[in-house]
């Protein structure tokens, strides 16, 4: 059953991806061709912060607060906090980052995992969809934090453990390097 929940949330999100780059008339899959760059940046509404994502080929995030959901007693209790004490748990970095081929490198606390990425006037997502069928989604806005260059990015957890939703969502600050 969960390998059945893990395809259809594969073509649920694939069908987003590409309706999302249908209306804004960019490409027809997770891939970016060179000359869909001046259509995205003509969207954009911060030109250099999307410049900037286009030419990362290394984002290092820093995870902040977050919420999670626990929906183990049938209603959510939710938790307001920061994600994992330690500081050196709370860095997410996406390299080898290619556009063209729609395809990421995603580095944590357990290791790395290939990952897809599609891109948009508003920023830059990337995709894991886990063994056990969870989703995990960073988005990554093509928006600094005010006074800084730094990228204001989100990180939502779509997941599920023995049977009960634990869906989480943290915020926090990247910065990108070509």
């Amino acid at each position: 059953m969960i390998a059945k929940e893990s395809r259809i949330m594969t073509v649920m999100l694939s069908l987003c991806v590409c309706l999302l780059w249908q209306i804004t008339g960019v490409g027809n899959s997770n891939s970016i061709e060179s000359d869909e760059i001046d259509k995205l940046l003509d969207l954009a509404r911060d030109e250099d912060a999307l410049n900037a994502l286009l030419k990362a080929k290394t984002i290092r995030c820093f995870l902040g607060r977050g919420c999670t959901a626990d929906w183990v007693t049938g209603d959510p209790n939710l938790s307001i906090g920061q994600w994992r004490k330690k500081t050196e748990d709370r860095i997410m970095i996406f390299d080898s980052i290619d556009l063209k081929k729609g395809t990421a490198r995603f580095v944590g606390g357990l290791g790395s995992v290939d990952v897809q990425v599609a891109v948009t006037p508003e920023g830059m997502t990337f995709f894991e969809t886990t063994d056990s069928g969870n989703l995990m989604i960073t988005t990554v806005f093509a928006s600094y934090k005010k006074g800084t260059k730094d990228h204001i990015f989100v990180h939502s957890r779509h997941a599920s453990f023995f049977g009960s939703p634990l869906p989480s969502q943290y915020h926090g600050l990247c910065k990108t390097f070509e």
